[in-house]
């Protein structure tokens, strides 16, 4: 059975999608329509149905039996250009900058002079009353690029005026655009030991022009590099003021969450309340998942930051709120996954087993994750008992190998490595030489975990 567009599509819905997708489909499409039927199909089994039982054959088979293979197919064909619609719309919808620049376009392709340089105040008028984001130089330059190559412009001195302008507007939005990426360099060579020399050094060297936004972004490298307490400080505040935009505030928050981990990896536990009013924060403020959706590392990390200080109730509460938005197709494996961390972080391992085993998934990343801690609570209970200890290691491994080309290799490499090392705590190796294994080991997902394990030895 081959999952077609359609299902990957739909799948990949909020509640928030499925609302704004009937609002901008019930102006275009009766209910009785073919489309409304596959749609109102889709969303009434929701909940029970997974991109695999949305292929073509299977819908046809429940919504239109009486269509032949051919007619129906395309059917779901147009239905998929008209979700494309709808992404284009709901990101159009959601960027009043973006509508903005598209109506001057299109202003300006029909030489409507007058409504031009109206729409292209109001624009500015606008822009000027929005937060300090990345994006807005972008907008500016398209304004002045529209009014010189749609000709909308009297005389050459204004012409003149407008390519100035886009000019400064065009190496502004390039420079904000180029430090943010540093920043991105600096944080990637810092933490994953990546080589950015190059690019680094050319920044400083030809690039000193400053924006709206230097301050913010010169704070950013300053708290990686120095483990600067007043540029941490500094970007707190400015996540927490109103002064810049969501999308700037969410770059800023991981990079703070970033900040507080590195600090935690090399022994500063006493910022781990820092990080969990972090997360808590921009959860609380829209900020931490600003397309609505989490990925399920951040998931997973929020989960840990909150057990670690044993804050059980809200690890649950936390996980019954937003396990629906973390990006997968079924919100009861999150769920499952979700409670069996928290049972393994109170050391209910058994719990934890009974949790997970013989749960079927349908996400690979979900399962791996399941069946390293089925693993790890195994070990925790039969830590004395290295037969029972290597036949599981042996197991996950099969399991690893055999889904090798579903995962990715930085996960696959990961996983690996810790349970080669698990082996070797088990085995009661030489424990300083295990310790510097799991202290050098680029790939590597539960570190923290199997340095508490062979410091136990």
């Amino acid at each position: 059975m081959k999952t077609n567009t359609l299902g990957i599509y739909l799948t990949s819905f909020t509640n928030e999608d499925w609302s704004l997708f009937h609002k901008f489909s019930k102006s275009r499409y009766s209910e009785n329509s073919d489309f409304q039927a596959v749609i109102n199909y889709i969303k009434k089994h929701k909940s029970r149905i997974d991109a695999k039982k949305m292929d073509t054959e299977y819908l046809r088979k429940k919504i239109r039996p009486t269509y032949s293979k051919h007619v129906f197919s395309n059917v779901i064909s147009g239905l998929c250009k008209h979700i494309e619609a709808y992404f284009r719309w709901s990101e159009m919808e959601s960027d009043p900058m973006m509508k903005d620049t598209l109506l001057l376009q299109a202003l300006g392709k029909r030489g409507l002079t007058k409504q031009f340089f109206k729409q292209k105040e109001k624009a500015k008028e606008r822009r000027s009353n929005l937060p300090i984001g990345l994006w807005e130089g972008y907008h500016e330059f398209m304004a002045e690029y529209l009014l010189y190559y749609c000709n909308m412009t009297s005389d050459s001195a204004m012409s003149k005026v407008s390519l100035k302008n886009g000019f400064i507007s065009l190496k502004e939005f390039q420079i904000k655009q180029w430090h943010y990426f540093i920043i991105e360099m600096n944080n990637r060579q810092l933490l994953l030991k990546e080589d950015w020399g190059k690019n680094l050094e050319l920044f400083k060297k030809e690039y000193t022009f400053k924006h709206n936004l230097s301050d913010i972004f010169d704070h950013l490298i300053e708290m990686k590099n120095s483990k600067s307490e007043k540029s941490y400080l500094f970007l707190i505040e400015k996540i927490k003021g109103d002064e810049i935009s969501t999308n700037l505030k969410y770059t800023i928050l991981i990079h703070l969450r970033s900040y507080l981990s590195h600090l935690i990896v090399k022994g500063r536990l006493d910022v781990t309340t820092n990080l969990l009013e972090l997360q808590k924060f921009g959860l609380d403020e829209g900020i931490l998942f600003p397309n609505g959706r989490i990925p399920l590392i951040r998931f997973t990390n929020i989960l840990n930051t909150a057990s670690s200080l044993k804050e059980y109730k809200w690890a649950n509460d936390f996980v019954s709120k937003y396990s629906h938005l973390v990006i997968n197709q079924n919100s009861n494996e999150t769920k499952s996954l979700g409670f069996a961390q928290i049972e393994f972080s109170k050391k209910n391992y058994s719990e934890v087993i009974n949790l997970l085993f013989g749960f079927k998934f349908k996400n690979i990343e979900f399962e791996l994750r399941a069946k390293w801690l089925l693993l790890s609570s195994n070990y925790e209970i039969n830590n004395d008992n290295y037969s029972v200890i290597e036949s599981n290691v042996k197991a996950f491994r099969y399991f690893l190998n055999k889904n090798r080309l579903k995962i990715t290799e930085l996960s696959f490499l990961s996983y690996l490595n810790c349970s080669k090392l698990l082996i070797e705590i088990a085995r009661h190796t030489d424990k300083d030489l295990i310790i510097s294994k799991i202290k050098n080991e680029k790939n590597l997902i539960y570190r923290g975990w199997l340095l508490k394990k062979i410091t136990e030895k």
